[in-house]
């Protein structure tokens, strides 16, 4: 696994990586010593590039490792805009890694909070909406069999009665 972080300066002039993996630290700069300007995507990736050629390279870097986890460090999913419990549904989260004994904020998504009430609205008018369905089908089909019932006692009552004369 490996855990790194781009940079840049304003005028483009340097480009540098600074990566870890669990078993190496590196940081590679690239510029030109005139401040000559980065323009080509080639050029702006090229710290990345070099950093992964020379860590592939390196013993113990070329198997998965994961990052082995200090004692007292939890991992919670949050939402990524608000950094609160997301909102399920609505919040777009990402897990990410807290000291267990520092404050975590134990409240729902304030950001999302009014697209997740529209949500729970919109799924509570469709469920009464299949509710009232059902219910219409229900008494339909109760109406129908009581006709089909009626009809039927009637054609029963018909070929019992005697003629009249």
């Amino acid at each position: 696994m490996t855990a790194g972080k781009t940079g840049t300066t304003s005028d483009e002039n340097d480009v540098w990586f600074c990566g870890y993996t669990p078993s190496y630290t590196a940081t590679v700069w690239v510029g030109y010593d005139n401040n000559e300007d980065l323009t080509t995507s080639e050029e702006q990736g090229l710290a990345k590039y070099i950093w992964k050629q020379v860590m592939q390279e390196l013993p113990g870097n070329q198997e998965w490792q994961d990052f082995e986890r200090p004692d007292g460090i939890v991992q919670r999913t949050v939402c990524k805009v608000s950094g609160q419990l997301p909102l399920s549904g609505v919040c777009p989260s990402v897990r990410e890694f807290f000291d267990e004994d520092s404050y975590f904020d134990d409240e729902y998504c304030d950001y999302h909070y009014e697209e997740y009430l529209e949500m729970k609205r919109r799924e509570e008018e469709e469920r009464r909406k299949a509710e009232e369905e059902a219910k219409k089908a229900e008494e339909e089909a109760a109406k129908k069999a009581a006709e089909e019932a009626a009809k039927n006692a009637g054609q029963q009552d018909a070929s019992t009665t005697p003629p009249t004369q």
